[in-house]
């Protein structure tokens, strides 16, 4: 690479439908699945790129997960509840198209103070409440 190139200018983006995605920014990582920073090309929004490799979903019970997952994420509409933009599927993989969330997660927040102030710590839980408010309905 030579001085001054842009990295991401020499790793072809993924694209699915209007989503695309570089291999070489993953945000986080499942069982089967890896999730990527993406963009929604229509609009340009940031969005996650939850990639799940259908080759490891091997069972039954596995298969009846992610459906569920999948079904359960349509029905959610809460600040406190990741948002579910959109889902395809090919041959080899399923996509699962997410709000992004850039500002880090729970163990980040306890690394980053060690030990949580009160005032952050009830707040927090009040998300996580709300947020299992939601799925009970």
């Amino acid at each position: 690479m030579k001085l001054g190139q842009n990295p991401e200018k020499m790793v072809p983006r993924k694209v699915i439908e209007h989503y695309s995605y570089y291999l070489t920014e993953d945000i986080g990582k499942g069982f089967s699945s890896k999730v990527f920073k993406g963009k929604n090309n229509k609009t340009g929004e940031i969005v996650a790129v939850k990639v799940l490799d259908m080759k490891t979903i091997k069972n039954e019970v596995q298969i009846f997960l992610l459906k569920n997952e999948i079904q359960v994420m349509k029905k959610l509409d809460n600040i406190n509840c990741l948002k579910l933009l959109d889902m395809f599927q090919t041959a080899n993989n399923t996509y699962i198209i997410t709000e992004y969330c850039g500002h880090g997660d729970l163990k980040q927040l306890i690394s980053q103070y060690k030990t949580i102030p009160e005032q952050i710590a009830v707040k927090v839980l009040k998300h996580i409440v709300n947020g299992f408010m939601e799925l009970a309905h």
